[in-house]
Parts: structure tokens; sequence; C-alpha cells
């Protein structure tokens, strides 16, 4: 969060309970940032693992627009795996949503040595 500028795109990705009551991980829309971090002492309204933590570290987005049909990760993974492998082996992104374990695909950035926490 702290390497966010104003402008930068931000896609918002929700586990909830979609159709059905069915649990999933959905790309459902996409928001831009407005400020550059800050600290702040204010615990956020979901606190999870942070709770106790302070300070914060804080963006303001502007222009959230839910995406019309959330895509699920899963979906993603089958109908783009080939292509998301092809891509990282030739050079992924410093933030890109996936890594690896063998040869599975997974959300998420991998844990970087220097990255703070």
């Amino acid at each position: 969060m702290r390497e966010r500028a104003p402008g930068d795109l931000i896609l918002h990705l929700y586990e909830d309970a979609w159709d059905n009551d069915v649990v999933d991980r959905r790309l459902c829309g996409s928001s831009i940032v407005k400020t550059s971090y800050r600290e702040v002492s204010q615990s956020p309204p979901l606190q999870g693992n942070w709770a106790g933590m302070s300070p914060y570290v804080r963006i303001d987005l502007e222009g959230y627009a839910p995406f019309e049909n959330p895509v699920s990760f899963a979906t993603i993974r089958s109908h783009y795996g080939d292509e998301i492998r092809l891509e990282m082996a030739e050079g992924r992104p410093e933030y890109y949503p996936f890594n690896t374990y063998a040869y599975t695909l997974r959300e998420g950035l991998p844990k970087q040595e220097n990255q703070e926490s």
C-alpha cells in the first residue's frame, strides 16, 4: 500500500457467499487511488489479524465501480491458466495477482523477503 500513488488502478477481490450461498473469491470491482498512504491510529472496520497493531496504513480510494458480473478466480485460472503461467515465466510483473505452487496457480502475491508486514 505504501507504493500506491494517486491515479493507480485498484482491483477488488472479495471472498463472500455469492449465488446459492456458495463461498467464492471473485474479482468484483475497481477503483482509483485518490491519496498516497498515510499512517492513522483509527483501526479499520474489519481488523482481522491487524487488531491492536496501530498505527495503520491507509489510502483513500475513489470511483469504485462494481463489475456487473464478478468473475471467480477459479474461472480465471481455468480459462487463462496457461497464459498466466506463460506471462509469469516471461517476467512476472511486480504486483501480479497470482503465484505458483508446482503447476498449481494460486491467488495472491508471494511473500517477498524484504516485504514490510
